[in-house]
């Protein structure tokens, strides 16, 4: 039948053989292998992005985790530790006990194995000063601290002077 065919017919049936066989080629073997390549690429690409999401993840767990250790050997350094006579003592040191106008007590209250102890406290008449030196002593106290709430108001009669009141929580393990 090839034998038949003049030179010309010959060379056009040659070429549509040889096209056929690229395309055959291209779409059974390389366009399937180029997307391959490409999913690949890609999901490549995103365990990547979830590598780094793990380690980071990985990075602030062991910093909770040394945080944890840390307010655990903090806890256990202070078992005798009083949230009211710390505070009472922490006011008088720095505000002076006669700006206290009230200290009150709060009911502990216990979260699962966790109890949180809490006391109100009423300032009058000092100075920004002080009260961030307060604070900055209830948060290098023995035991972690935790100021709930603080309100704080200009005085009429001294405009560099202040009226607070804070609420100061301590949380212990038992």
């Amino acid at each position: 039948m090839m034998k038949q065919l003049s030179p010309r017919e010959l060379a056009m049936v040659s070429l549509a053989v040889v096209v056929i066989v690229i395309t055959v080629i291209y779409l059974g073997l390389i366009a399937p292998y180029s997307e391959s390549m490409e999913r690949l690429d890609s999901k490549i690409a995103s365990r990547s992005q979830q590598l780094e999401q793990v380690k980071n993840l990985q990075r602030d767990y062991r910093q909770i985790q040394g945080q944890i250790k840390s307010l655990q050997r903090r806890q256990q350094s202070a078992a005798d530790f009083a949230l009211f006579a710390y505070v009472e003592g922490e006011v008088s040191r720095i505000a002076g006990r006669e700006n206290l106008t009230s200290m009150r007590p709060m009911p502990a209250v216990s979260h699962n194995d966790i109890t949180e102890e809490a006391v109100e406290i009423k300032l009058e008449n000092v100075s920004l000063g002080q009260m961030m030196q307060l604070l900055q002593s209830f948060d290098s106290a023995p035991v972690p601290l935790q100021v709930k709430a603080m309100q704080l108001k200009v005085r009429f009669d001294n405009v560099q002077q202040l009226d607070s009141s804070l609420r100061i929580s301590a949380y212990t393990k038992g």
